[in-house]
């Protein structure tokens, strides 16, 4: 039976690989592009090349506010973005957003005043809201139902391949130019090689072409539309809620991580990216394998485990003092999300009407939009307050959503309670 699911795993991903590697590679290094940036390289250099009037470092709070900014951009233009994908195709959002993303960090190398980084990240924000709707619309739309998990899979493995290259890169890259600014190249080499590739190899995916074999799809919704389908659409709603505070409780960590590594556990910034290489390790490996077998142990299960998981990870990081103790927290953690988020993504696409995967993407990533809006500028206030705040309060939200997801969700066979 082993050797059968093994056989099934790799047809799978033979098939998927052939219309989806294109796609997977910009995904890849526009992720890439974004974990450096948020992650390490944007709140370490502000943290260190600007003060406050009284001489301490910037406060963290004003680093999540910025980080903010760019998450309120691009929650305002997701749903737009994905009506007009859904209405003219998706190759040229994907082109243009990592188009943009790599233009601004040669700007931010030069600025003078931590406030030129607010209408900056702003346009950085439009560049991600044109890309990733999109992306996970193409993803949808060039996969068969029954692969749909595995798709999601694949796609998941280059997104956290860049997430978990993001610290050890800048690690890397600071180690040798010893200035943060510098990084900034690096960042921008990430998204214009994205968007090279996005010419190159993202094949253009026509209107219709995701839900109706025959290429005609129903009129995609506008954003009142949108609205109202989450008024009246009861699964959709629930998705919404659940992703807000899911969301809301991950990226109160957003650019507090790497404050945390240096300032509370005495990291030096070459070695901040070992915190990563565990869990990179896991990425590389397993990735595929994991999301697979969530889609095989079910939906549900997955997105429930992966919750669990996260909830007390976050329970547990402010007891940790090294940086064994935090890799060891951290592998576990990225094993659930293998299992939860192509599982999560599934069961968003699934749930559109056909002919609007879209537009239903875009809402529900519009309420995860919604509370990382706010999330960093809080996060960042908890941090000045007392360093492991952030993670109390991010443990408490991760704990109300899986407490969400027992409730409201259960396998196709039983619905939604």
């Amino acid at each position: 039976m082993m050797r059968r699911a093994i056989g099934h795993l790799l047809t799978d991903i033979s098939h998927l690989l052939r219309s989806l590697w294109g796609l997977a590679l910009v995904a890849l290094f526009a992720e890439l592009g974004y974990a450096v940036m948020q992650m390490a390289a944007l709140p370490l250099y502000l943290r260190s090349a600007f003060r406050m009037s009284d001489g301490r470092p910037l406060e963290a709070w004003i680093i999540g506010l910025i980080i903010s900014t760019f998450l309120i951009t691009e929650t305002a233009f997701k749903v737009p973005f994905g009506v007009l994908s859904d209405r003219y195709g998706r190759k040229p959002f994907i082109v243009g957003g990592t188009l943009i993303a790599g233009l601004t960090p040669f700007v931010m190398r030069v600025v003078h005043s931590p406030y030129a980084f607010l209408p900056l990240r702003a346009l950085d924000g439009v560049g991600a809201a044109a890309l990733w709707p999109t992306v996970f619309a193409s993803v949808a739309a060039l996969s068969t139902d029954d692969r749909r998990v595995a798709a999601m899979s694949i796609f998941n493995m280059t997104y956290l391949i860049g997430v978990a290259l993001g610290l050890p890169v800048y690690s890397l890259v600071y180690a040798n130019v010893r200035h943060h600014s510098d990084v900034f190249l690096v960042v921008s080499a990430a998204f214009l090689t994205a968007t090279v590739l996005g010419i190159a190899l993202v094949p253009a995916v026509p209107r219709g072409k995701a839900d109706d074999p025959d290429g005609v799809a129903e009129k995609p919704l506008s954003l009142k539309e949108a609205i109202r389908l989450a008024q009246t659409n009861r699964t959709i709603l629930v998705m919404m809620v659940l992703s807000l505070i899911y969301t809301l409780g991950t990226t109160l960590l957003s650019g507090m991580l790497s404050l945390y590594a240096k300032e509370v556990i005495g990291l030096s910034e070459d070695r901040i990216g070992l915190i990563f290489l565990g869990p990179g390790l896991v990425v590389v490996l397993l990735s595929i394998p994991l999301g697979w077998l969530g889609g095989r142990w079910g939906r549900v299960k997955s997105v429930r485990f992966g919750m669990a998981v996260a909830a007390a990870a976050m329970w547990l990081i402010p007891h940790t003092r090294s940086l064994a103790s935090l890799t060891a927290i951290a592998v576990p953690l990225v094993i659930g999300f293998l299992m939860a988020l192509p599982a999560w993504m599934a069961m968003v696409t699934e749930a559109a009407p056909p002919g609007q995967q879209g537009v239903v993407v875009a809402a529900v990533t519009t309420a995860q939009g919604i509370g990382a809006m706010v999330a960093p500028a809080i996060g960042g206030r908890l941090y000045d307050w007392h360093p492991t705040w952030p993670f109390y309060a991010s443990a408490m939200l991760l704990t109300l959503a899986l407490a969400i997801a027992f409730t409201y969700f259960h396998e196709p066979n039983k619905g939604l309670r």
